[in-house]
């Protein structure tokens, strides 16, 4: 990669933008059934759909400087899941998702939220946008509920691979 992207850094976690050598952290996470039962069509990636995601994240880094993260947990140094701020073009607009997906063992750990609750304000304070959105699978209550406690409102549907999903949004200056 020629380009210079951002590392973030919480109290127990690290963000920093995956490399080759992540494929087979991210292949055993997208091989959980119970992690991508709500992602996209909720069904498991083969390895080639593996590495054209993680290729589409490459490609975000070089476009936009940003996207989806390996999260790495500070006190074990492992691949614990993914999150970042995710660009979509949704109705020929430019959007931008917190999203996060972790591991089935660091769920309940309060990492989901404190992602979320980082990402939130490094975007607000970095980025010039109005406001973020999450994409959540309706039935995917743990999201939902991250989600609210970060501030998001639901605001629309939106399909995805066949499915619906509603789509949160949280406005910078808190205003609709």
């Amino acid at each position: 990669m020629n380009y210079r992207l951002p590392t973030f850094r919480t109290e127990r976690l690290t963000l920093r933008p995956f490399e080759e050598e992540d494929f087979d952290s991210l292949r055993l996470l997208e091989t959980d059934l119970d992690v991508v039962k709500y992602l996209g069509n909720g069904k498991i990636r083969n390895a080639e759909e593996t590495r054209r995601y993680l290729e589409k994240h490459f490609g975000d880094y070089k476009a936009y400087g940003l996207g989806l993260y390996a999260v790495i947990e500070n006190k074990t140094e492992h691949f614990i899941g993914r999150s970042g701020l995710i660009p979509w073009e949704i109705d020929r607009k430019l959007e931008w998702e917190v999203g996060c997906t972790l591991t089935k063992n660091s769920w309940g750990s309060g990492y989901a939220s404190e992602l979320a609750d980082f990402l939130k304000h490094w975007a607000f304070k970095h980025m010039e946008i109005q406001y973020l959105i999450g994409i959540i699978n309706p039935q995917n209550t743990r999201s939902i509920r991250v989600a609210n406690k970060m501030g998001l409102e639901f605001w629309k549907f939106l399909d995805i691979e066949d499915q619906k999903h509603s789509v949160y949004r949280l406005f910078k200056d808190g205003k609709r």
